[in-house]
């Protein structure tokens, strides 16, 4: 058995999470990796405010030493953080945060200034409440020792323990509880890997590939919510909303339409009550940030690939393809075929099937129409092809797309 390992800051994380049971995270100082480990999921009104205090902290560490614990408060919402920068040699490599969390007593009237200040209504102002209650106190002795492991872990190795036993019982249940271990910080590297990979796919636009990557990308519940797999779900899921979110903040989408998907899916992810839903939003996730990124992309086509893609999009419900398009924007089709790959990533026949695709759910989610009756309307000849499609393009079929 290996005994010792280097470092990785997300071992790291699921370390120090796993003791304190504290919202931990890591961003590297380029915001291309992130991981998180959550108990509590964070008010949508609040997250734009909690994303400014990590880049605040990430700022303070930039200009401290290596050894230096940044403890940081938030002066609106009174909460509070750790934060340890991670140097290799002396370049600094990202930054740990441990947080929010409570340090002081709240002022009875601590909801209400809240209201106030972030113009919350009523129906937001209980899950602020609850959000609130669900953090953990930590007072400033454990403070102290969080600041002992950051300092300990971050430059060196994770040592594993060499355990003596005088109770040979004893020794069996520790020494299967450290094998575990052992495991859990092979899966934890093995799902980064394939969640980076991911994240690869989906900035370029590959929702294909993203969607096929997911099959490897195993739910590691070491450090679940013991007695709740389905809040760990959550949380897993909100975690990966925002790696995807700011994946596609890298491609230049526009703000406001990343705000309003993250949302979206944040809302739905709350709303889901089975393991099966959760682990099938992951896929619709996928899907809905590279239609960001394609969306964004196609904002840069030539003149003519442009015309062709507004063509598909006006008129993907009728027999169209490759022949019909270049005869109607009078171009060669051999030319406007390579072109269209080079441009779009993607050929004339799979553009038209995503056009129609992405119609079709706005028809599964909005009308009583059969499956039968969709696929007529968005340009397929039969609902068997229909179906067979859809499936291979969001990962789920259109009945099952329904009740997500």
């Amino acid at each position: 058995m290996n005994l010792e390992k280097e470092f990785t800051a997300h071992g790291v994380c699921q370390l120090i999470y796993t003791i304190i049971q504290v919202n931990t995270q890591y961003f590297s100082v380029d915001h291309l990796t992130q991981k998180s480990f959550t108990t509590t999921q964070i008010p949508t009104f609040l997250q734009t405010h909690i994303e400014q205090s990590l880049f605040s902290i990430e700022n303070r560490l930039l200009h401290k030493k290596k050894n230096d614990v940044y403890f940081h408060k938030d002066p609106k919402l009174q909460l509070y953080y750790l934060g340890k920068g991670v140097w290799k040699d002396n370049y600094y490599q990202g930054t740990i945060v441990i947080g929010p969390f409570i340090s002081d007593t709240l002022p009875n009237d601590y909801l209400e200034q809240l209201k106030t200040q972030f113009s919350i209504e009523n129906d937001s102002l209980v899950v602020l409440k609850q959000y609130i209650e669900s953090l953990t106190i930590i007072n400033q002795n454990r403070l102290s020792s969080i600041s002992y492991l950051l300092t300990t872990f971050t430059p060196k190795k994770i040592i594993q323990p060499n355990m003596i036993f005088s109770d040979m019982g004893e020794a069996t249940l520790i020494q299967n509880t450290l094998a575990s271990n052992e495991n859990s910080y092979a899966e934890i590297e093995k799902s980064y890997q394939v969640e980076k990979k991911i994240l690869n796919a989906v900035e370029k636009g590959d929702h294909e590939k993203a969607i096929e990557l997911l099959e490897f990308y195993k739910i590691d519940l070491t450090y679940r919510i013991p007695g709740n797999p389905l809040r760990t779900y959550k949380n897993l899921g909100f975690s990966l909303n925002t790696s995807l979110r700011i994946t596609v903040e890298r491609v230049g989408v526009d703000p406001i339409y990343i705000h309003l998907l993250s949302n979206k899916i944040a809302i739905q992810i709350e709303n889901l009550t089975t393991i099966s839903e959760l682990e099938n939003i992951r896929t619709f996730m996928v899907i809905e940030y590279c239609q960001l990124v394609d969306a964004e992309r196609s904002k840069r086509y030539s003149p003519v690939i442009k015309e062709a893609v507004t063509y598909i999009q006006l008129r993907y419900f009728e027999k169209i393809s490759l022949s019909t398009i270049s005869t109607k924007l009078n171009i060669n089709a051999t030319y406007l075929s390579k072109r269209f790959k080079v441009e779009t990533g993607q050929t004339i026949t799979h553009f038209i099937q995503d056009a129609r695709i992405n119609h079709s759910k706005q028809l599964i989610k909005d009308n009583d129409l059969s499956i039968t009756d969709i696929a007529l309307k968005v340009g397929f000849e039969n609902s068997n092809y229909f179906c067979t499609v859809f499936k291979k393009r969001t990962g789920v079929t259109p009945r099952h797309y329904f009740e997500l």
